[in-house]
């Protein structure tokens, strides 16, 4: 199931792109006037906070900070930090702009368990695409796919720890303000 969702959201990614759908050949290539943006992005797991600066026409860098909810123990809690490369691709659909990026993910995860408890923290690769719509030139809320090379978690011997490496796939939603 994950597998369709990753191919259905790249074959739309690629779509709204594509000239078939009525964009033009000359594209104006002119710099963003404003190049940072800061932002919420949430999905039912996680809540967080967004910032991002293009410091070259349509590359960017986006950091991410984010809550992760729904644990199931009370006193567990989980955080990640999120840094990406971000590629805005040209669109003649004043209102789309596809966005891709790669980068990395840190994440902490605190544990407490039938007496025992202790901190899991990973530091791993991942990325995302999807479409914001821009409905003003200061304002643009988001569609995302974000890909994670994520991990299972075990409790055994008074220790959790990871025990096995899994592909963790959040759609998000954004909300995004240029300053």
């Amino acid at each position: 199931m994950k597998v369709k969702v990753v191919w259905i959201s790249l074959v739309v990614f690629v779509l709204l792109n594509n000239k078939a759908f009525g964009q033009h050949d000359s594209l104006p290539e002119n710099k963003n006037k404003h190049d940072l943006t800061i932002g919420f992005i949430a999905n039912p797991l996680t809540l967080g906070v967004e910032t991002e600066y293009k410091f070259y026409k349509n590359i960017g860098v986006r950091f991410i900070g984010t809550r992760i909810l729904g644990y199931q123990r009370p006193n567990e809690y989980g955080y990640a930090g999120i840094g990406l490369i971000t590629f805005s691709a040209p669109s003649d659909f004043k209102l789309l702009e596809p966005v891709i990026g790669f980068g990395c993910v840190y994440t902490l995860y605190h544990w407490d368990y039938k007496g025992f408890k202790g901190d899991i923290t990973d530091l791993n690769i991942g990325g995302g695409f999807g479409t914001n719509f821009k409905f003003t030139d200061r304002f643009k809320a988001g569609i995302n796919l974000f890909l994670a090379n994520g991990y299972e978690a075990k409790f055994r011997n008074g220790i959790n720890s990871i025990t096995n490496r899994k592909m963790l796939i959040f759609p998000t939603l954004s909300i995004d303000f240029t300053l």
